[in-house]
């Protein structure tokens, strides 16, 4: 029985090594196998026409960079860039380029490991190829890739950006708790390392884990020196839960202390302030914003809403045909509203 089921193992392997191989060369043959890591190899071979272009690339790299080193590393972070675009097969290029250009260079296979871990579904795989139908190929796997760079990456400079890339850009791919985990990660080797907290904060916003962010940003709070930013973030959070006069108090406090320029928490304050109709309390703060910036369209808008929920119509006309001067079309729209 035991040989049999060890048979039946054999069998089943060979045939997945058998489908996965031709489905290499389905993608070969599309001119595709640049959007598999090392261009397919070794489990595609590659003929003279990519050998040549291969050795014409390079020819180019060696005229343009003063080393294939630094061309690499170029490369790699465009990849990273691309990533963070949500570009996966331009991602992808741009990693194998660095791959081809220098081998070594640790970047381009925790690029990889960045865009695999993506493609974990047979549907996001025959997306990302363009197939009608395509079967998810365990020969590339993203933890593989990770290894191979973790053993390249002696200063860990590749391994802690392609973490804060995965950390920020996970969620926009619906991989929120492959982002846990790398923000996790990136906090086990820095644990005040401010921009991992702050993508966390985000991580578990998207999560829905509201209380746990708040924990997060009450602990980024110690390591901040922009703390006003994460008052707002605090206030926003609570806005979430609908815990109101929780967000008006700190917003107020992202306010104090932060200077007239970083507008995001006085907007936000004013559209709160509006929710909860208390918009004559929010007026002064528009105010400050349009003494900043008097041409800034917007913050006249924001008043005349204001002043139109204070029941200050007159008031609230003057300030919108201002911003409609300005260029406003919400306002434009809210002064017809109004004649009407």
């Amino acid at each position: 029985m035991k040989f049999v089921i060890i048979l039946l193992l054999f069998t089943s392997t060979l045939a997945s090594h058998a489908q996965n191989k031709v489905q290499l060369e389905q993608i070969q043959t599309l001119g595709r196998h640049n959007l598999i890591p090392m261009f397919g190899e070794p489990y595609i071979e590659r003929g003279s026409e990519y050998i040549e272009a291969d050795n014409e690339f390079l020819g180019t790299i060696d005229s343009d960079f003063d080393s294939r080193t630094t061309a690499a590393a170029k490369f790699v972070h465009l990849g990273f860039d691309y990533f963070y675009k949500l570009d996966l097969r331009t991602a992808m290029k741009r990693f194998n380029q660095a791959w081809l250009i220098d081998s070594e260079n640790a970047g381009s296979f925790f690029g990889f490991w960045l865009v695999h871990n993506v493609l974990d579904n047979d549907s996001v795989l025959s997306n990302y190829f363009d197939l009608a139908s395509i079967q998810h190929n365990h020969d590339f796997n993203a933890e593989k890739y990770y290894k191979l760079g973790k053993d390249l990456d002696k200063e860990k400079y590749y391994e802690n950006l392609a973490l804060h890339y995965a950390c920020s850009s996970f969620p926009e791919f619906g991989k929120a708790d492959k982002a846990l985990q790398s923000c996790l990660t990136l906090l086990d080797l820095d644990q005040k390392d401010t921009l991992a907290l702050q993508n966390l904060v985000y991580v578990h916003r998207e999560m829905q884990e509201w209380d746990k962010a708040l924990s997060v940003l009450r602990q980024s709070l110690q390591y901040r020196k922009d703390v006003a930013f994460v008052y707002n973030d605090i206030a926003w959070t609570f806005q979430e839960m609908n815990k109101l006069d929780s967000a008006e108090a700190n917003y107020l406090k992202a306010i104090g202390k932060s200077e007239i320029n970083y507008f995001m928490p006085r907007i936000n304050y004013c559209v709160l302030m509006e929710m909860v109709n208390k918009c004559s309390d929010a007026i002064p703060v528009i105010e400050n914003c349009i003494n900043a910036i008097p041409k800034e369209g917007f913050f006249h808008f924001m008043k005349g809403r204001l002043l139109l929920c204070s029941n200050q119509e007159n008031e609230a006309i003057k300030a919108l045909k201002k911003a409609k001067k300005l260029g406003s079309e919400e306002a434009a729209i809210l002064l017809l509203e109004i004649k009407n």
